[in-house]
């Protein structure tokens, strides 16, 4: 279900996005408890953390609630093929106001690695060689993910599957915004 590389090159993640001008505090590394956790327990987890730190209005945790994301997951796993349909699915989880608030987008997680690798600094994910599953989602309905690979900055190649229990990692998790 991955898209080839060649179609990549229309997505709006490489002809249009942006690094978000402004300042926020990230976390460093993946938050231990989206560890080993596809993007729909992230999700859960990220709005229970986001309550905590009062980032999140009851609003944005209504309009997260369980019962919407039960019915994304029941609808997408519906889907085991690319579709119109499963995009704008993906698209519709991405945009949840948990996944906007907390994610970073995919361009903000790779500046933000960049900066800190070209800086001197302790590169964000340097640990572990962590992947952090962003707010992006691609035209295909995919999520995009973004990681730190060593000294190499990298664009993680895989555009993982939200859905799938397989597509949970060790590596995989969130390095959500912690302050905006």
């Amino acid at each position: 279900m991955r898209p080839q590389v060649a179609t990549w090159r229309d997505e709006a993640l490489f002809t249009k996005e942006t690094p978000r001008p402004g300042w926020s505090i990230v976390r460093r590394s993946i938050l231990p408890p989206t560890r080993d956790r596809n993007y729909f327990e992230q999700t859960k987890i990220l709005r229970e953390y986001g309550k905590r730190l009062g980032m999140l209005s009851p609003e944005d945790c209504e309009q997260s609630s369980n019962e919407i994301l039960a019915r994304l997951t029941s609808h997408l796993a519906q889907f085991t093929q690319d579709t119109k349909e499963r995009a704008e699915l993906v698209m519709q989880l991405a945009q949840l106001p948990v996944n906007q608030i907390m994610r970073r987008s995919a361009v903000d997680a790779y500046f933000d690695i960049a900066t800190s690798f070209l800086t001197g600094m302790e590169p964000i994910l340097a640990r572990h060689n962590d992947i952090d599953l962003t707010k992006t989602a691609t035209q295909h309905g995919h999520i995009v993910s973004v990681g730190n690979m060593g000294r190499s900055l990298l664009l993680v190649q895989q555009l993982l599957d939200p859905v799938y229990p397989s597509n949970a990692y060790s590596v995989v998790g969130c390095a959500p915004y912690l302050a905006r």
